[in-house]
């Protein structure tokens, strides 16, 4: 099975260089990230119309996730609550994380937080989010609290700057290459 992320920087902007790729690239399943659209307002039919299912968690303007798989999904949940329950319903306002299973593998597609300057509001909500990421991933893992029992392995993708070195695929012009950038921060390393 061939899984492929990709932070899209709205959807609707980049929607013909998404289906273009998706005709090139034939992957099973694409995980977007940053899709800046609300569900309702989502362009289904020019995936869909490629073979492709469709599950979205968006919000006007900014982040926002989406799963587009040749198979149906499994397990489908959006943002924390579903699994942790209300009490982190306030971290699932931002449209961040949406999870799925295909073929025994449960898929988690994330938009983590920047997190702006190191003691700022955005800061502590990031370290906040991460901690709840983990509780959920945990919490996904062993089937506790208020997840369903899922399948094993699991595959957590998406966009985040809280790693040593992060591998950014860039496609500009049709230039394929890869981009290495030191990206270092102790407390979010920590967290995650």
């Amino acid at each position: 099975m061939r899984i492929a992320t990709w932070n899209v920087n709205s959807i609707r902007t980049r929607l013909d260089h998404v289906t273009n790729w998706l005709k090139e690239s034939q992957v099973d399943v694409l995980c977007v990230q940053e899709t800046k659209v609300t569900d309702d307002a989502f362009p289904r039919d020019p995936i869909a119309d490629l073979g492709y299912h469709i599950y979205v968690s968006g919000q006007k303007s900014y982040n926002g996730v989406a799963i587009f798989s040749r198979s149906p999904l499994s397990h489908v949940s959006t943002g924390f609550a579903a699994v942790l329950g209300e009490s982190v319903s306030d971290l699932d306002e931002q449209k961040r994380v949406i999870t799925g299973a295909i073929n025994g593998i449960q898929i988690v597609n994330l938009y983590v937080p920047n997190g702006s300057s190191v003691g700022s509001e955005k800061y502590a909500y990031k370290l906040r989010w991460l901690e709840t990421l983990h509780l959920y991933l945990k919490a996904l893992g062993t089937g506790t609290q208020g997840a369903p029992s899922t399948p094993n392995p699991s595959l957590s993708v998406g966009i985040s700057t809280l790693l040593w070195k992060i591998a950014i695929f860039m496609m500009q012009l049709g230039e394929k290459k890869w981009l290495w950038r030191p990206i270092w921060n102790g407390k979010r390393c920590k967290r995650f």
